[in-house]
């Protein structure tokens, strides 16, 4: 079975992946990359209090890139505290 490997980089550094995993081919690779990449925005949104940017890369052992994936999220108020909704927020880029 292939084995692939899921580098992150977000706003708190890059993270290249050592150990990889073994799957049967590149569509579960990616299946795979869409499900990690939604798991840590979830983990993030509650640690981040205006906006991230997540950036994934898969490799193959055998070499060469597979697939990237980026995912970016902002966190704006629904209304500021005196009622009127909030019309810009700030953005942090990588």
């Amino acid at each position: 079975m292939p084995r692939y490997f899921f580098d992150v980089q977000d706003g708190s550094g890059v993270f290249i992946d050592q150990t990889g995993t073994e799957l049967p081919g590149d569509g579960a690779a990616q299946e795979e990359a869409s499900a990690a990449i939604a798991s840590i925005a979830r983990d993030q949104i509650s640690h981040t209090t205006k906006s991230e940017n997540i950036v994934m890369w898969v490799r193959r052992e055998s070499g060469g890139a597979l697939v990237v994936l980026t995912l970016s999220f902002m966190l704006l108020a629904t209304a500021a505290p005196h009622g009127d909704p909030v019309l810009s927020a700030e953005r942090k880029e990588l």
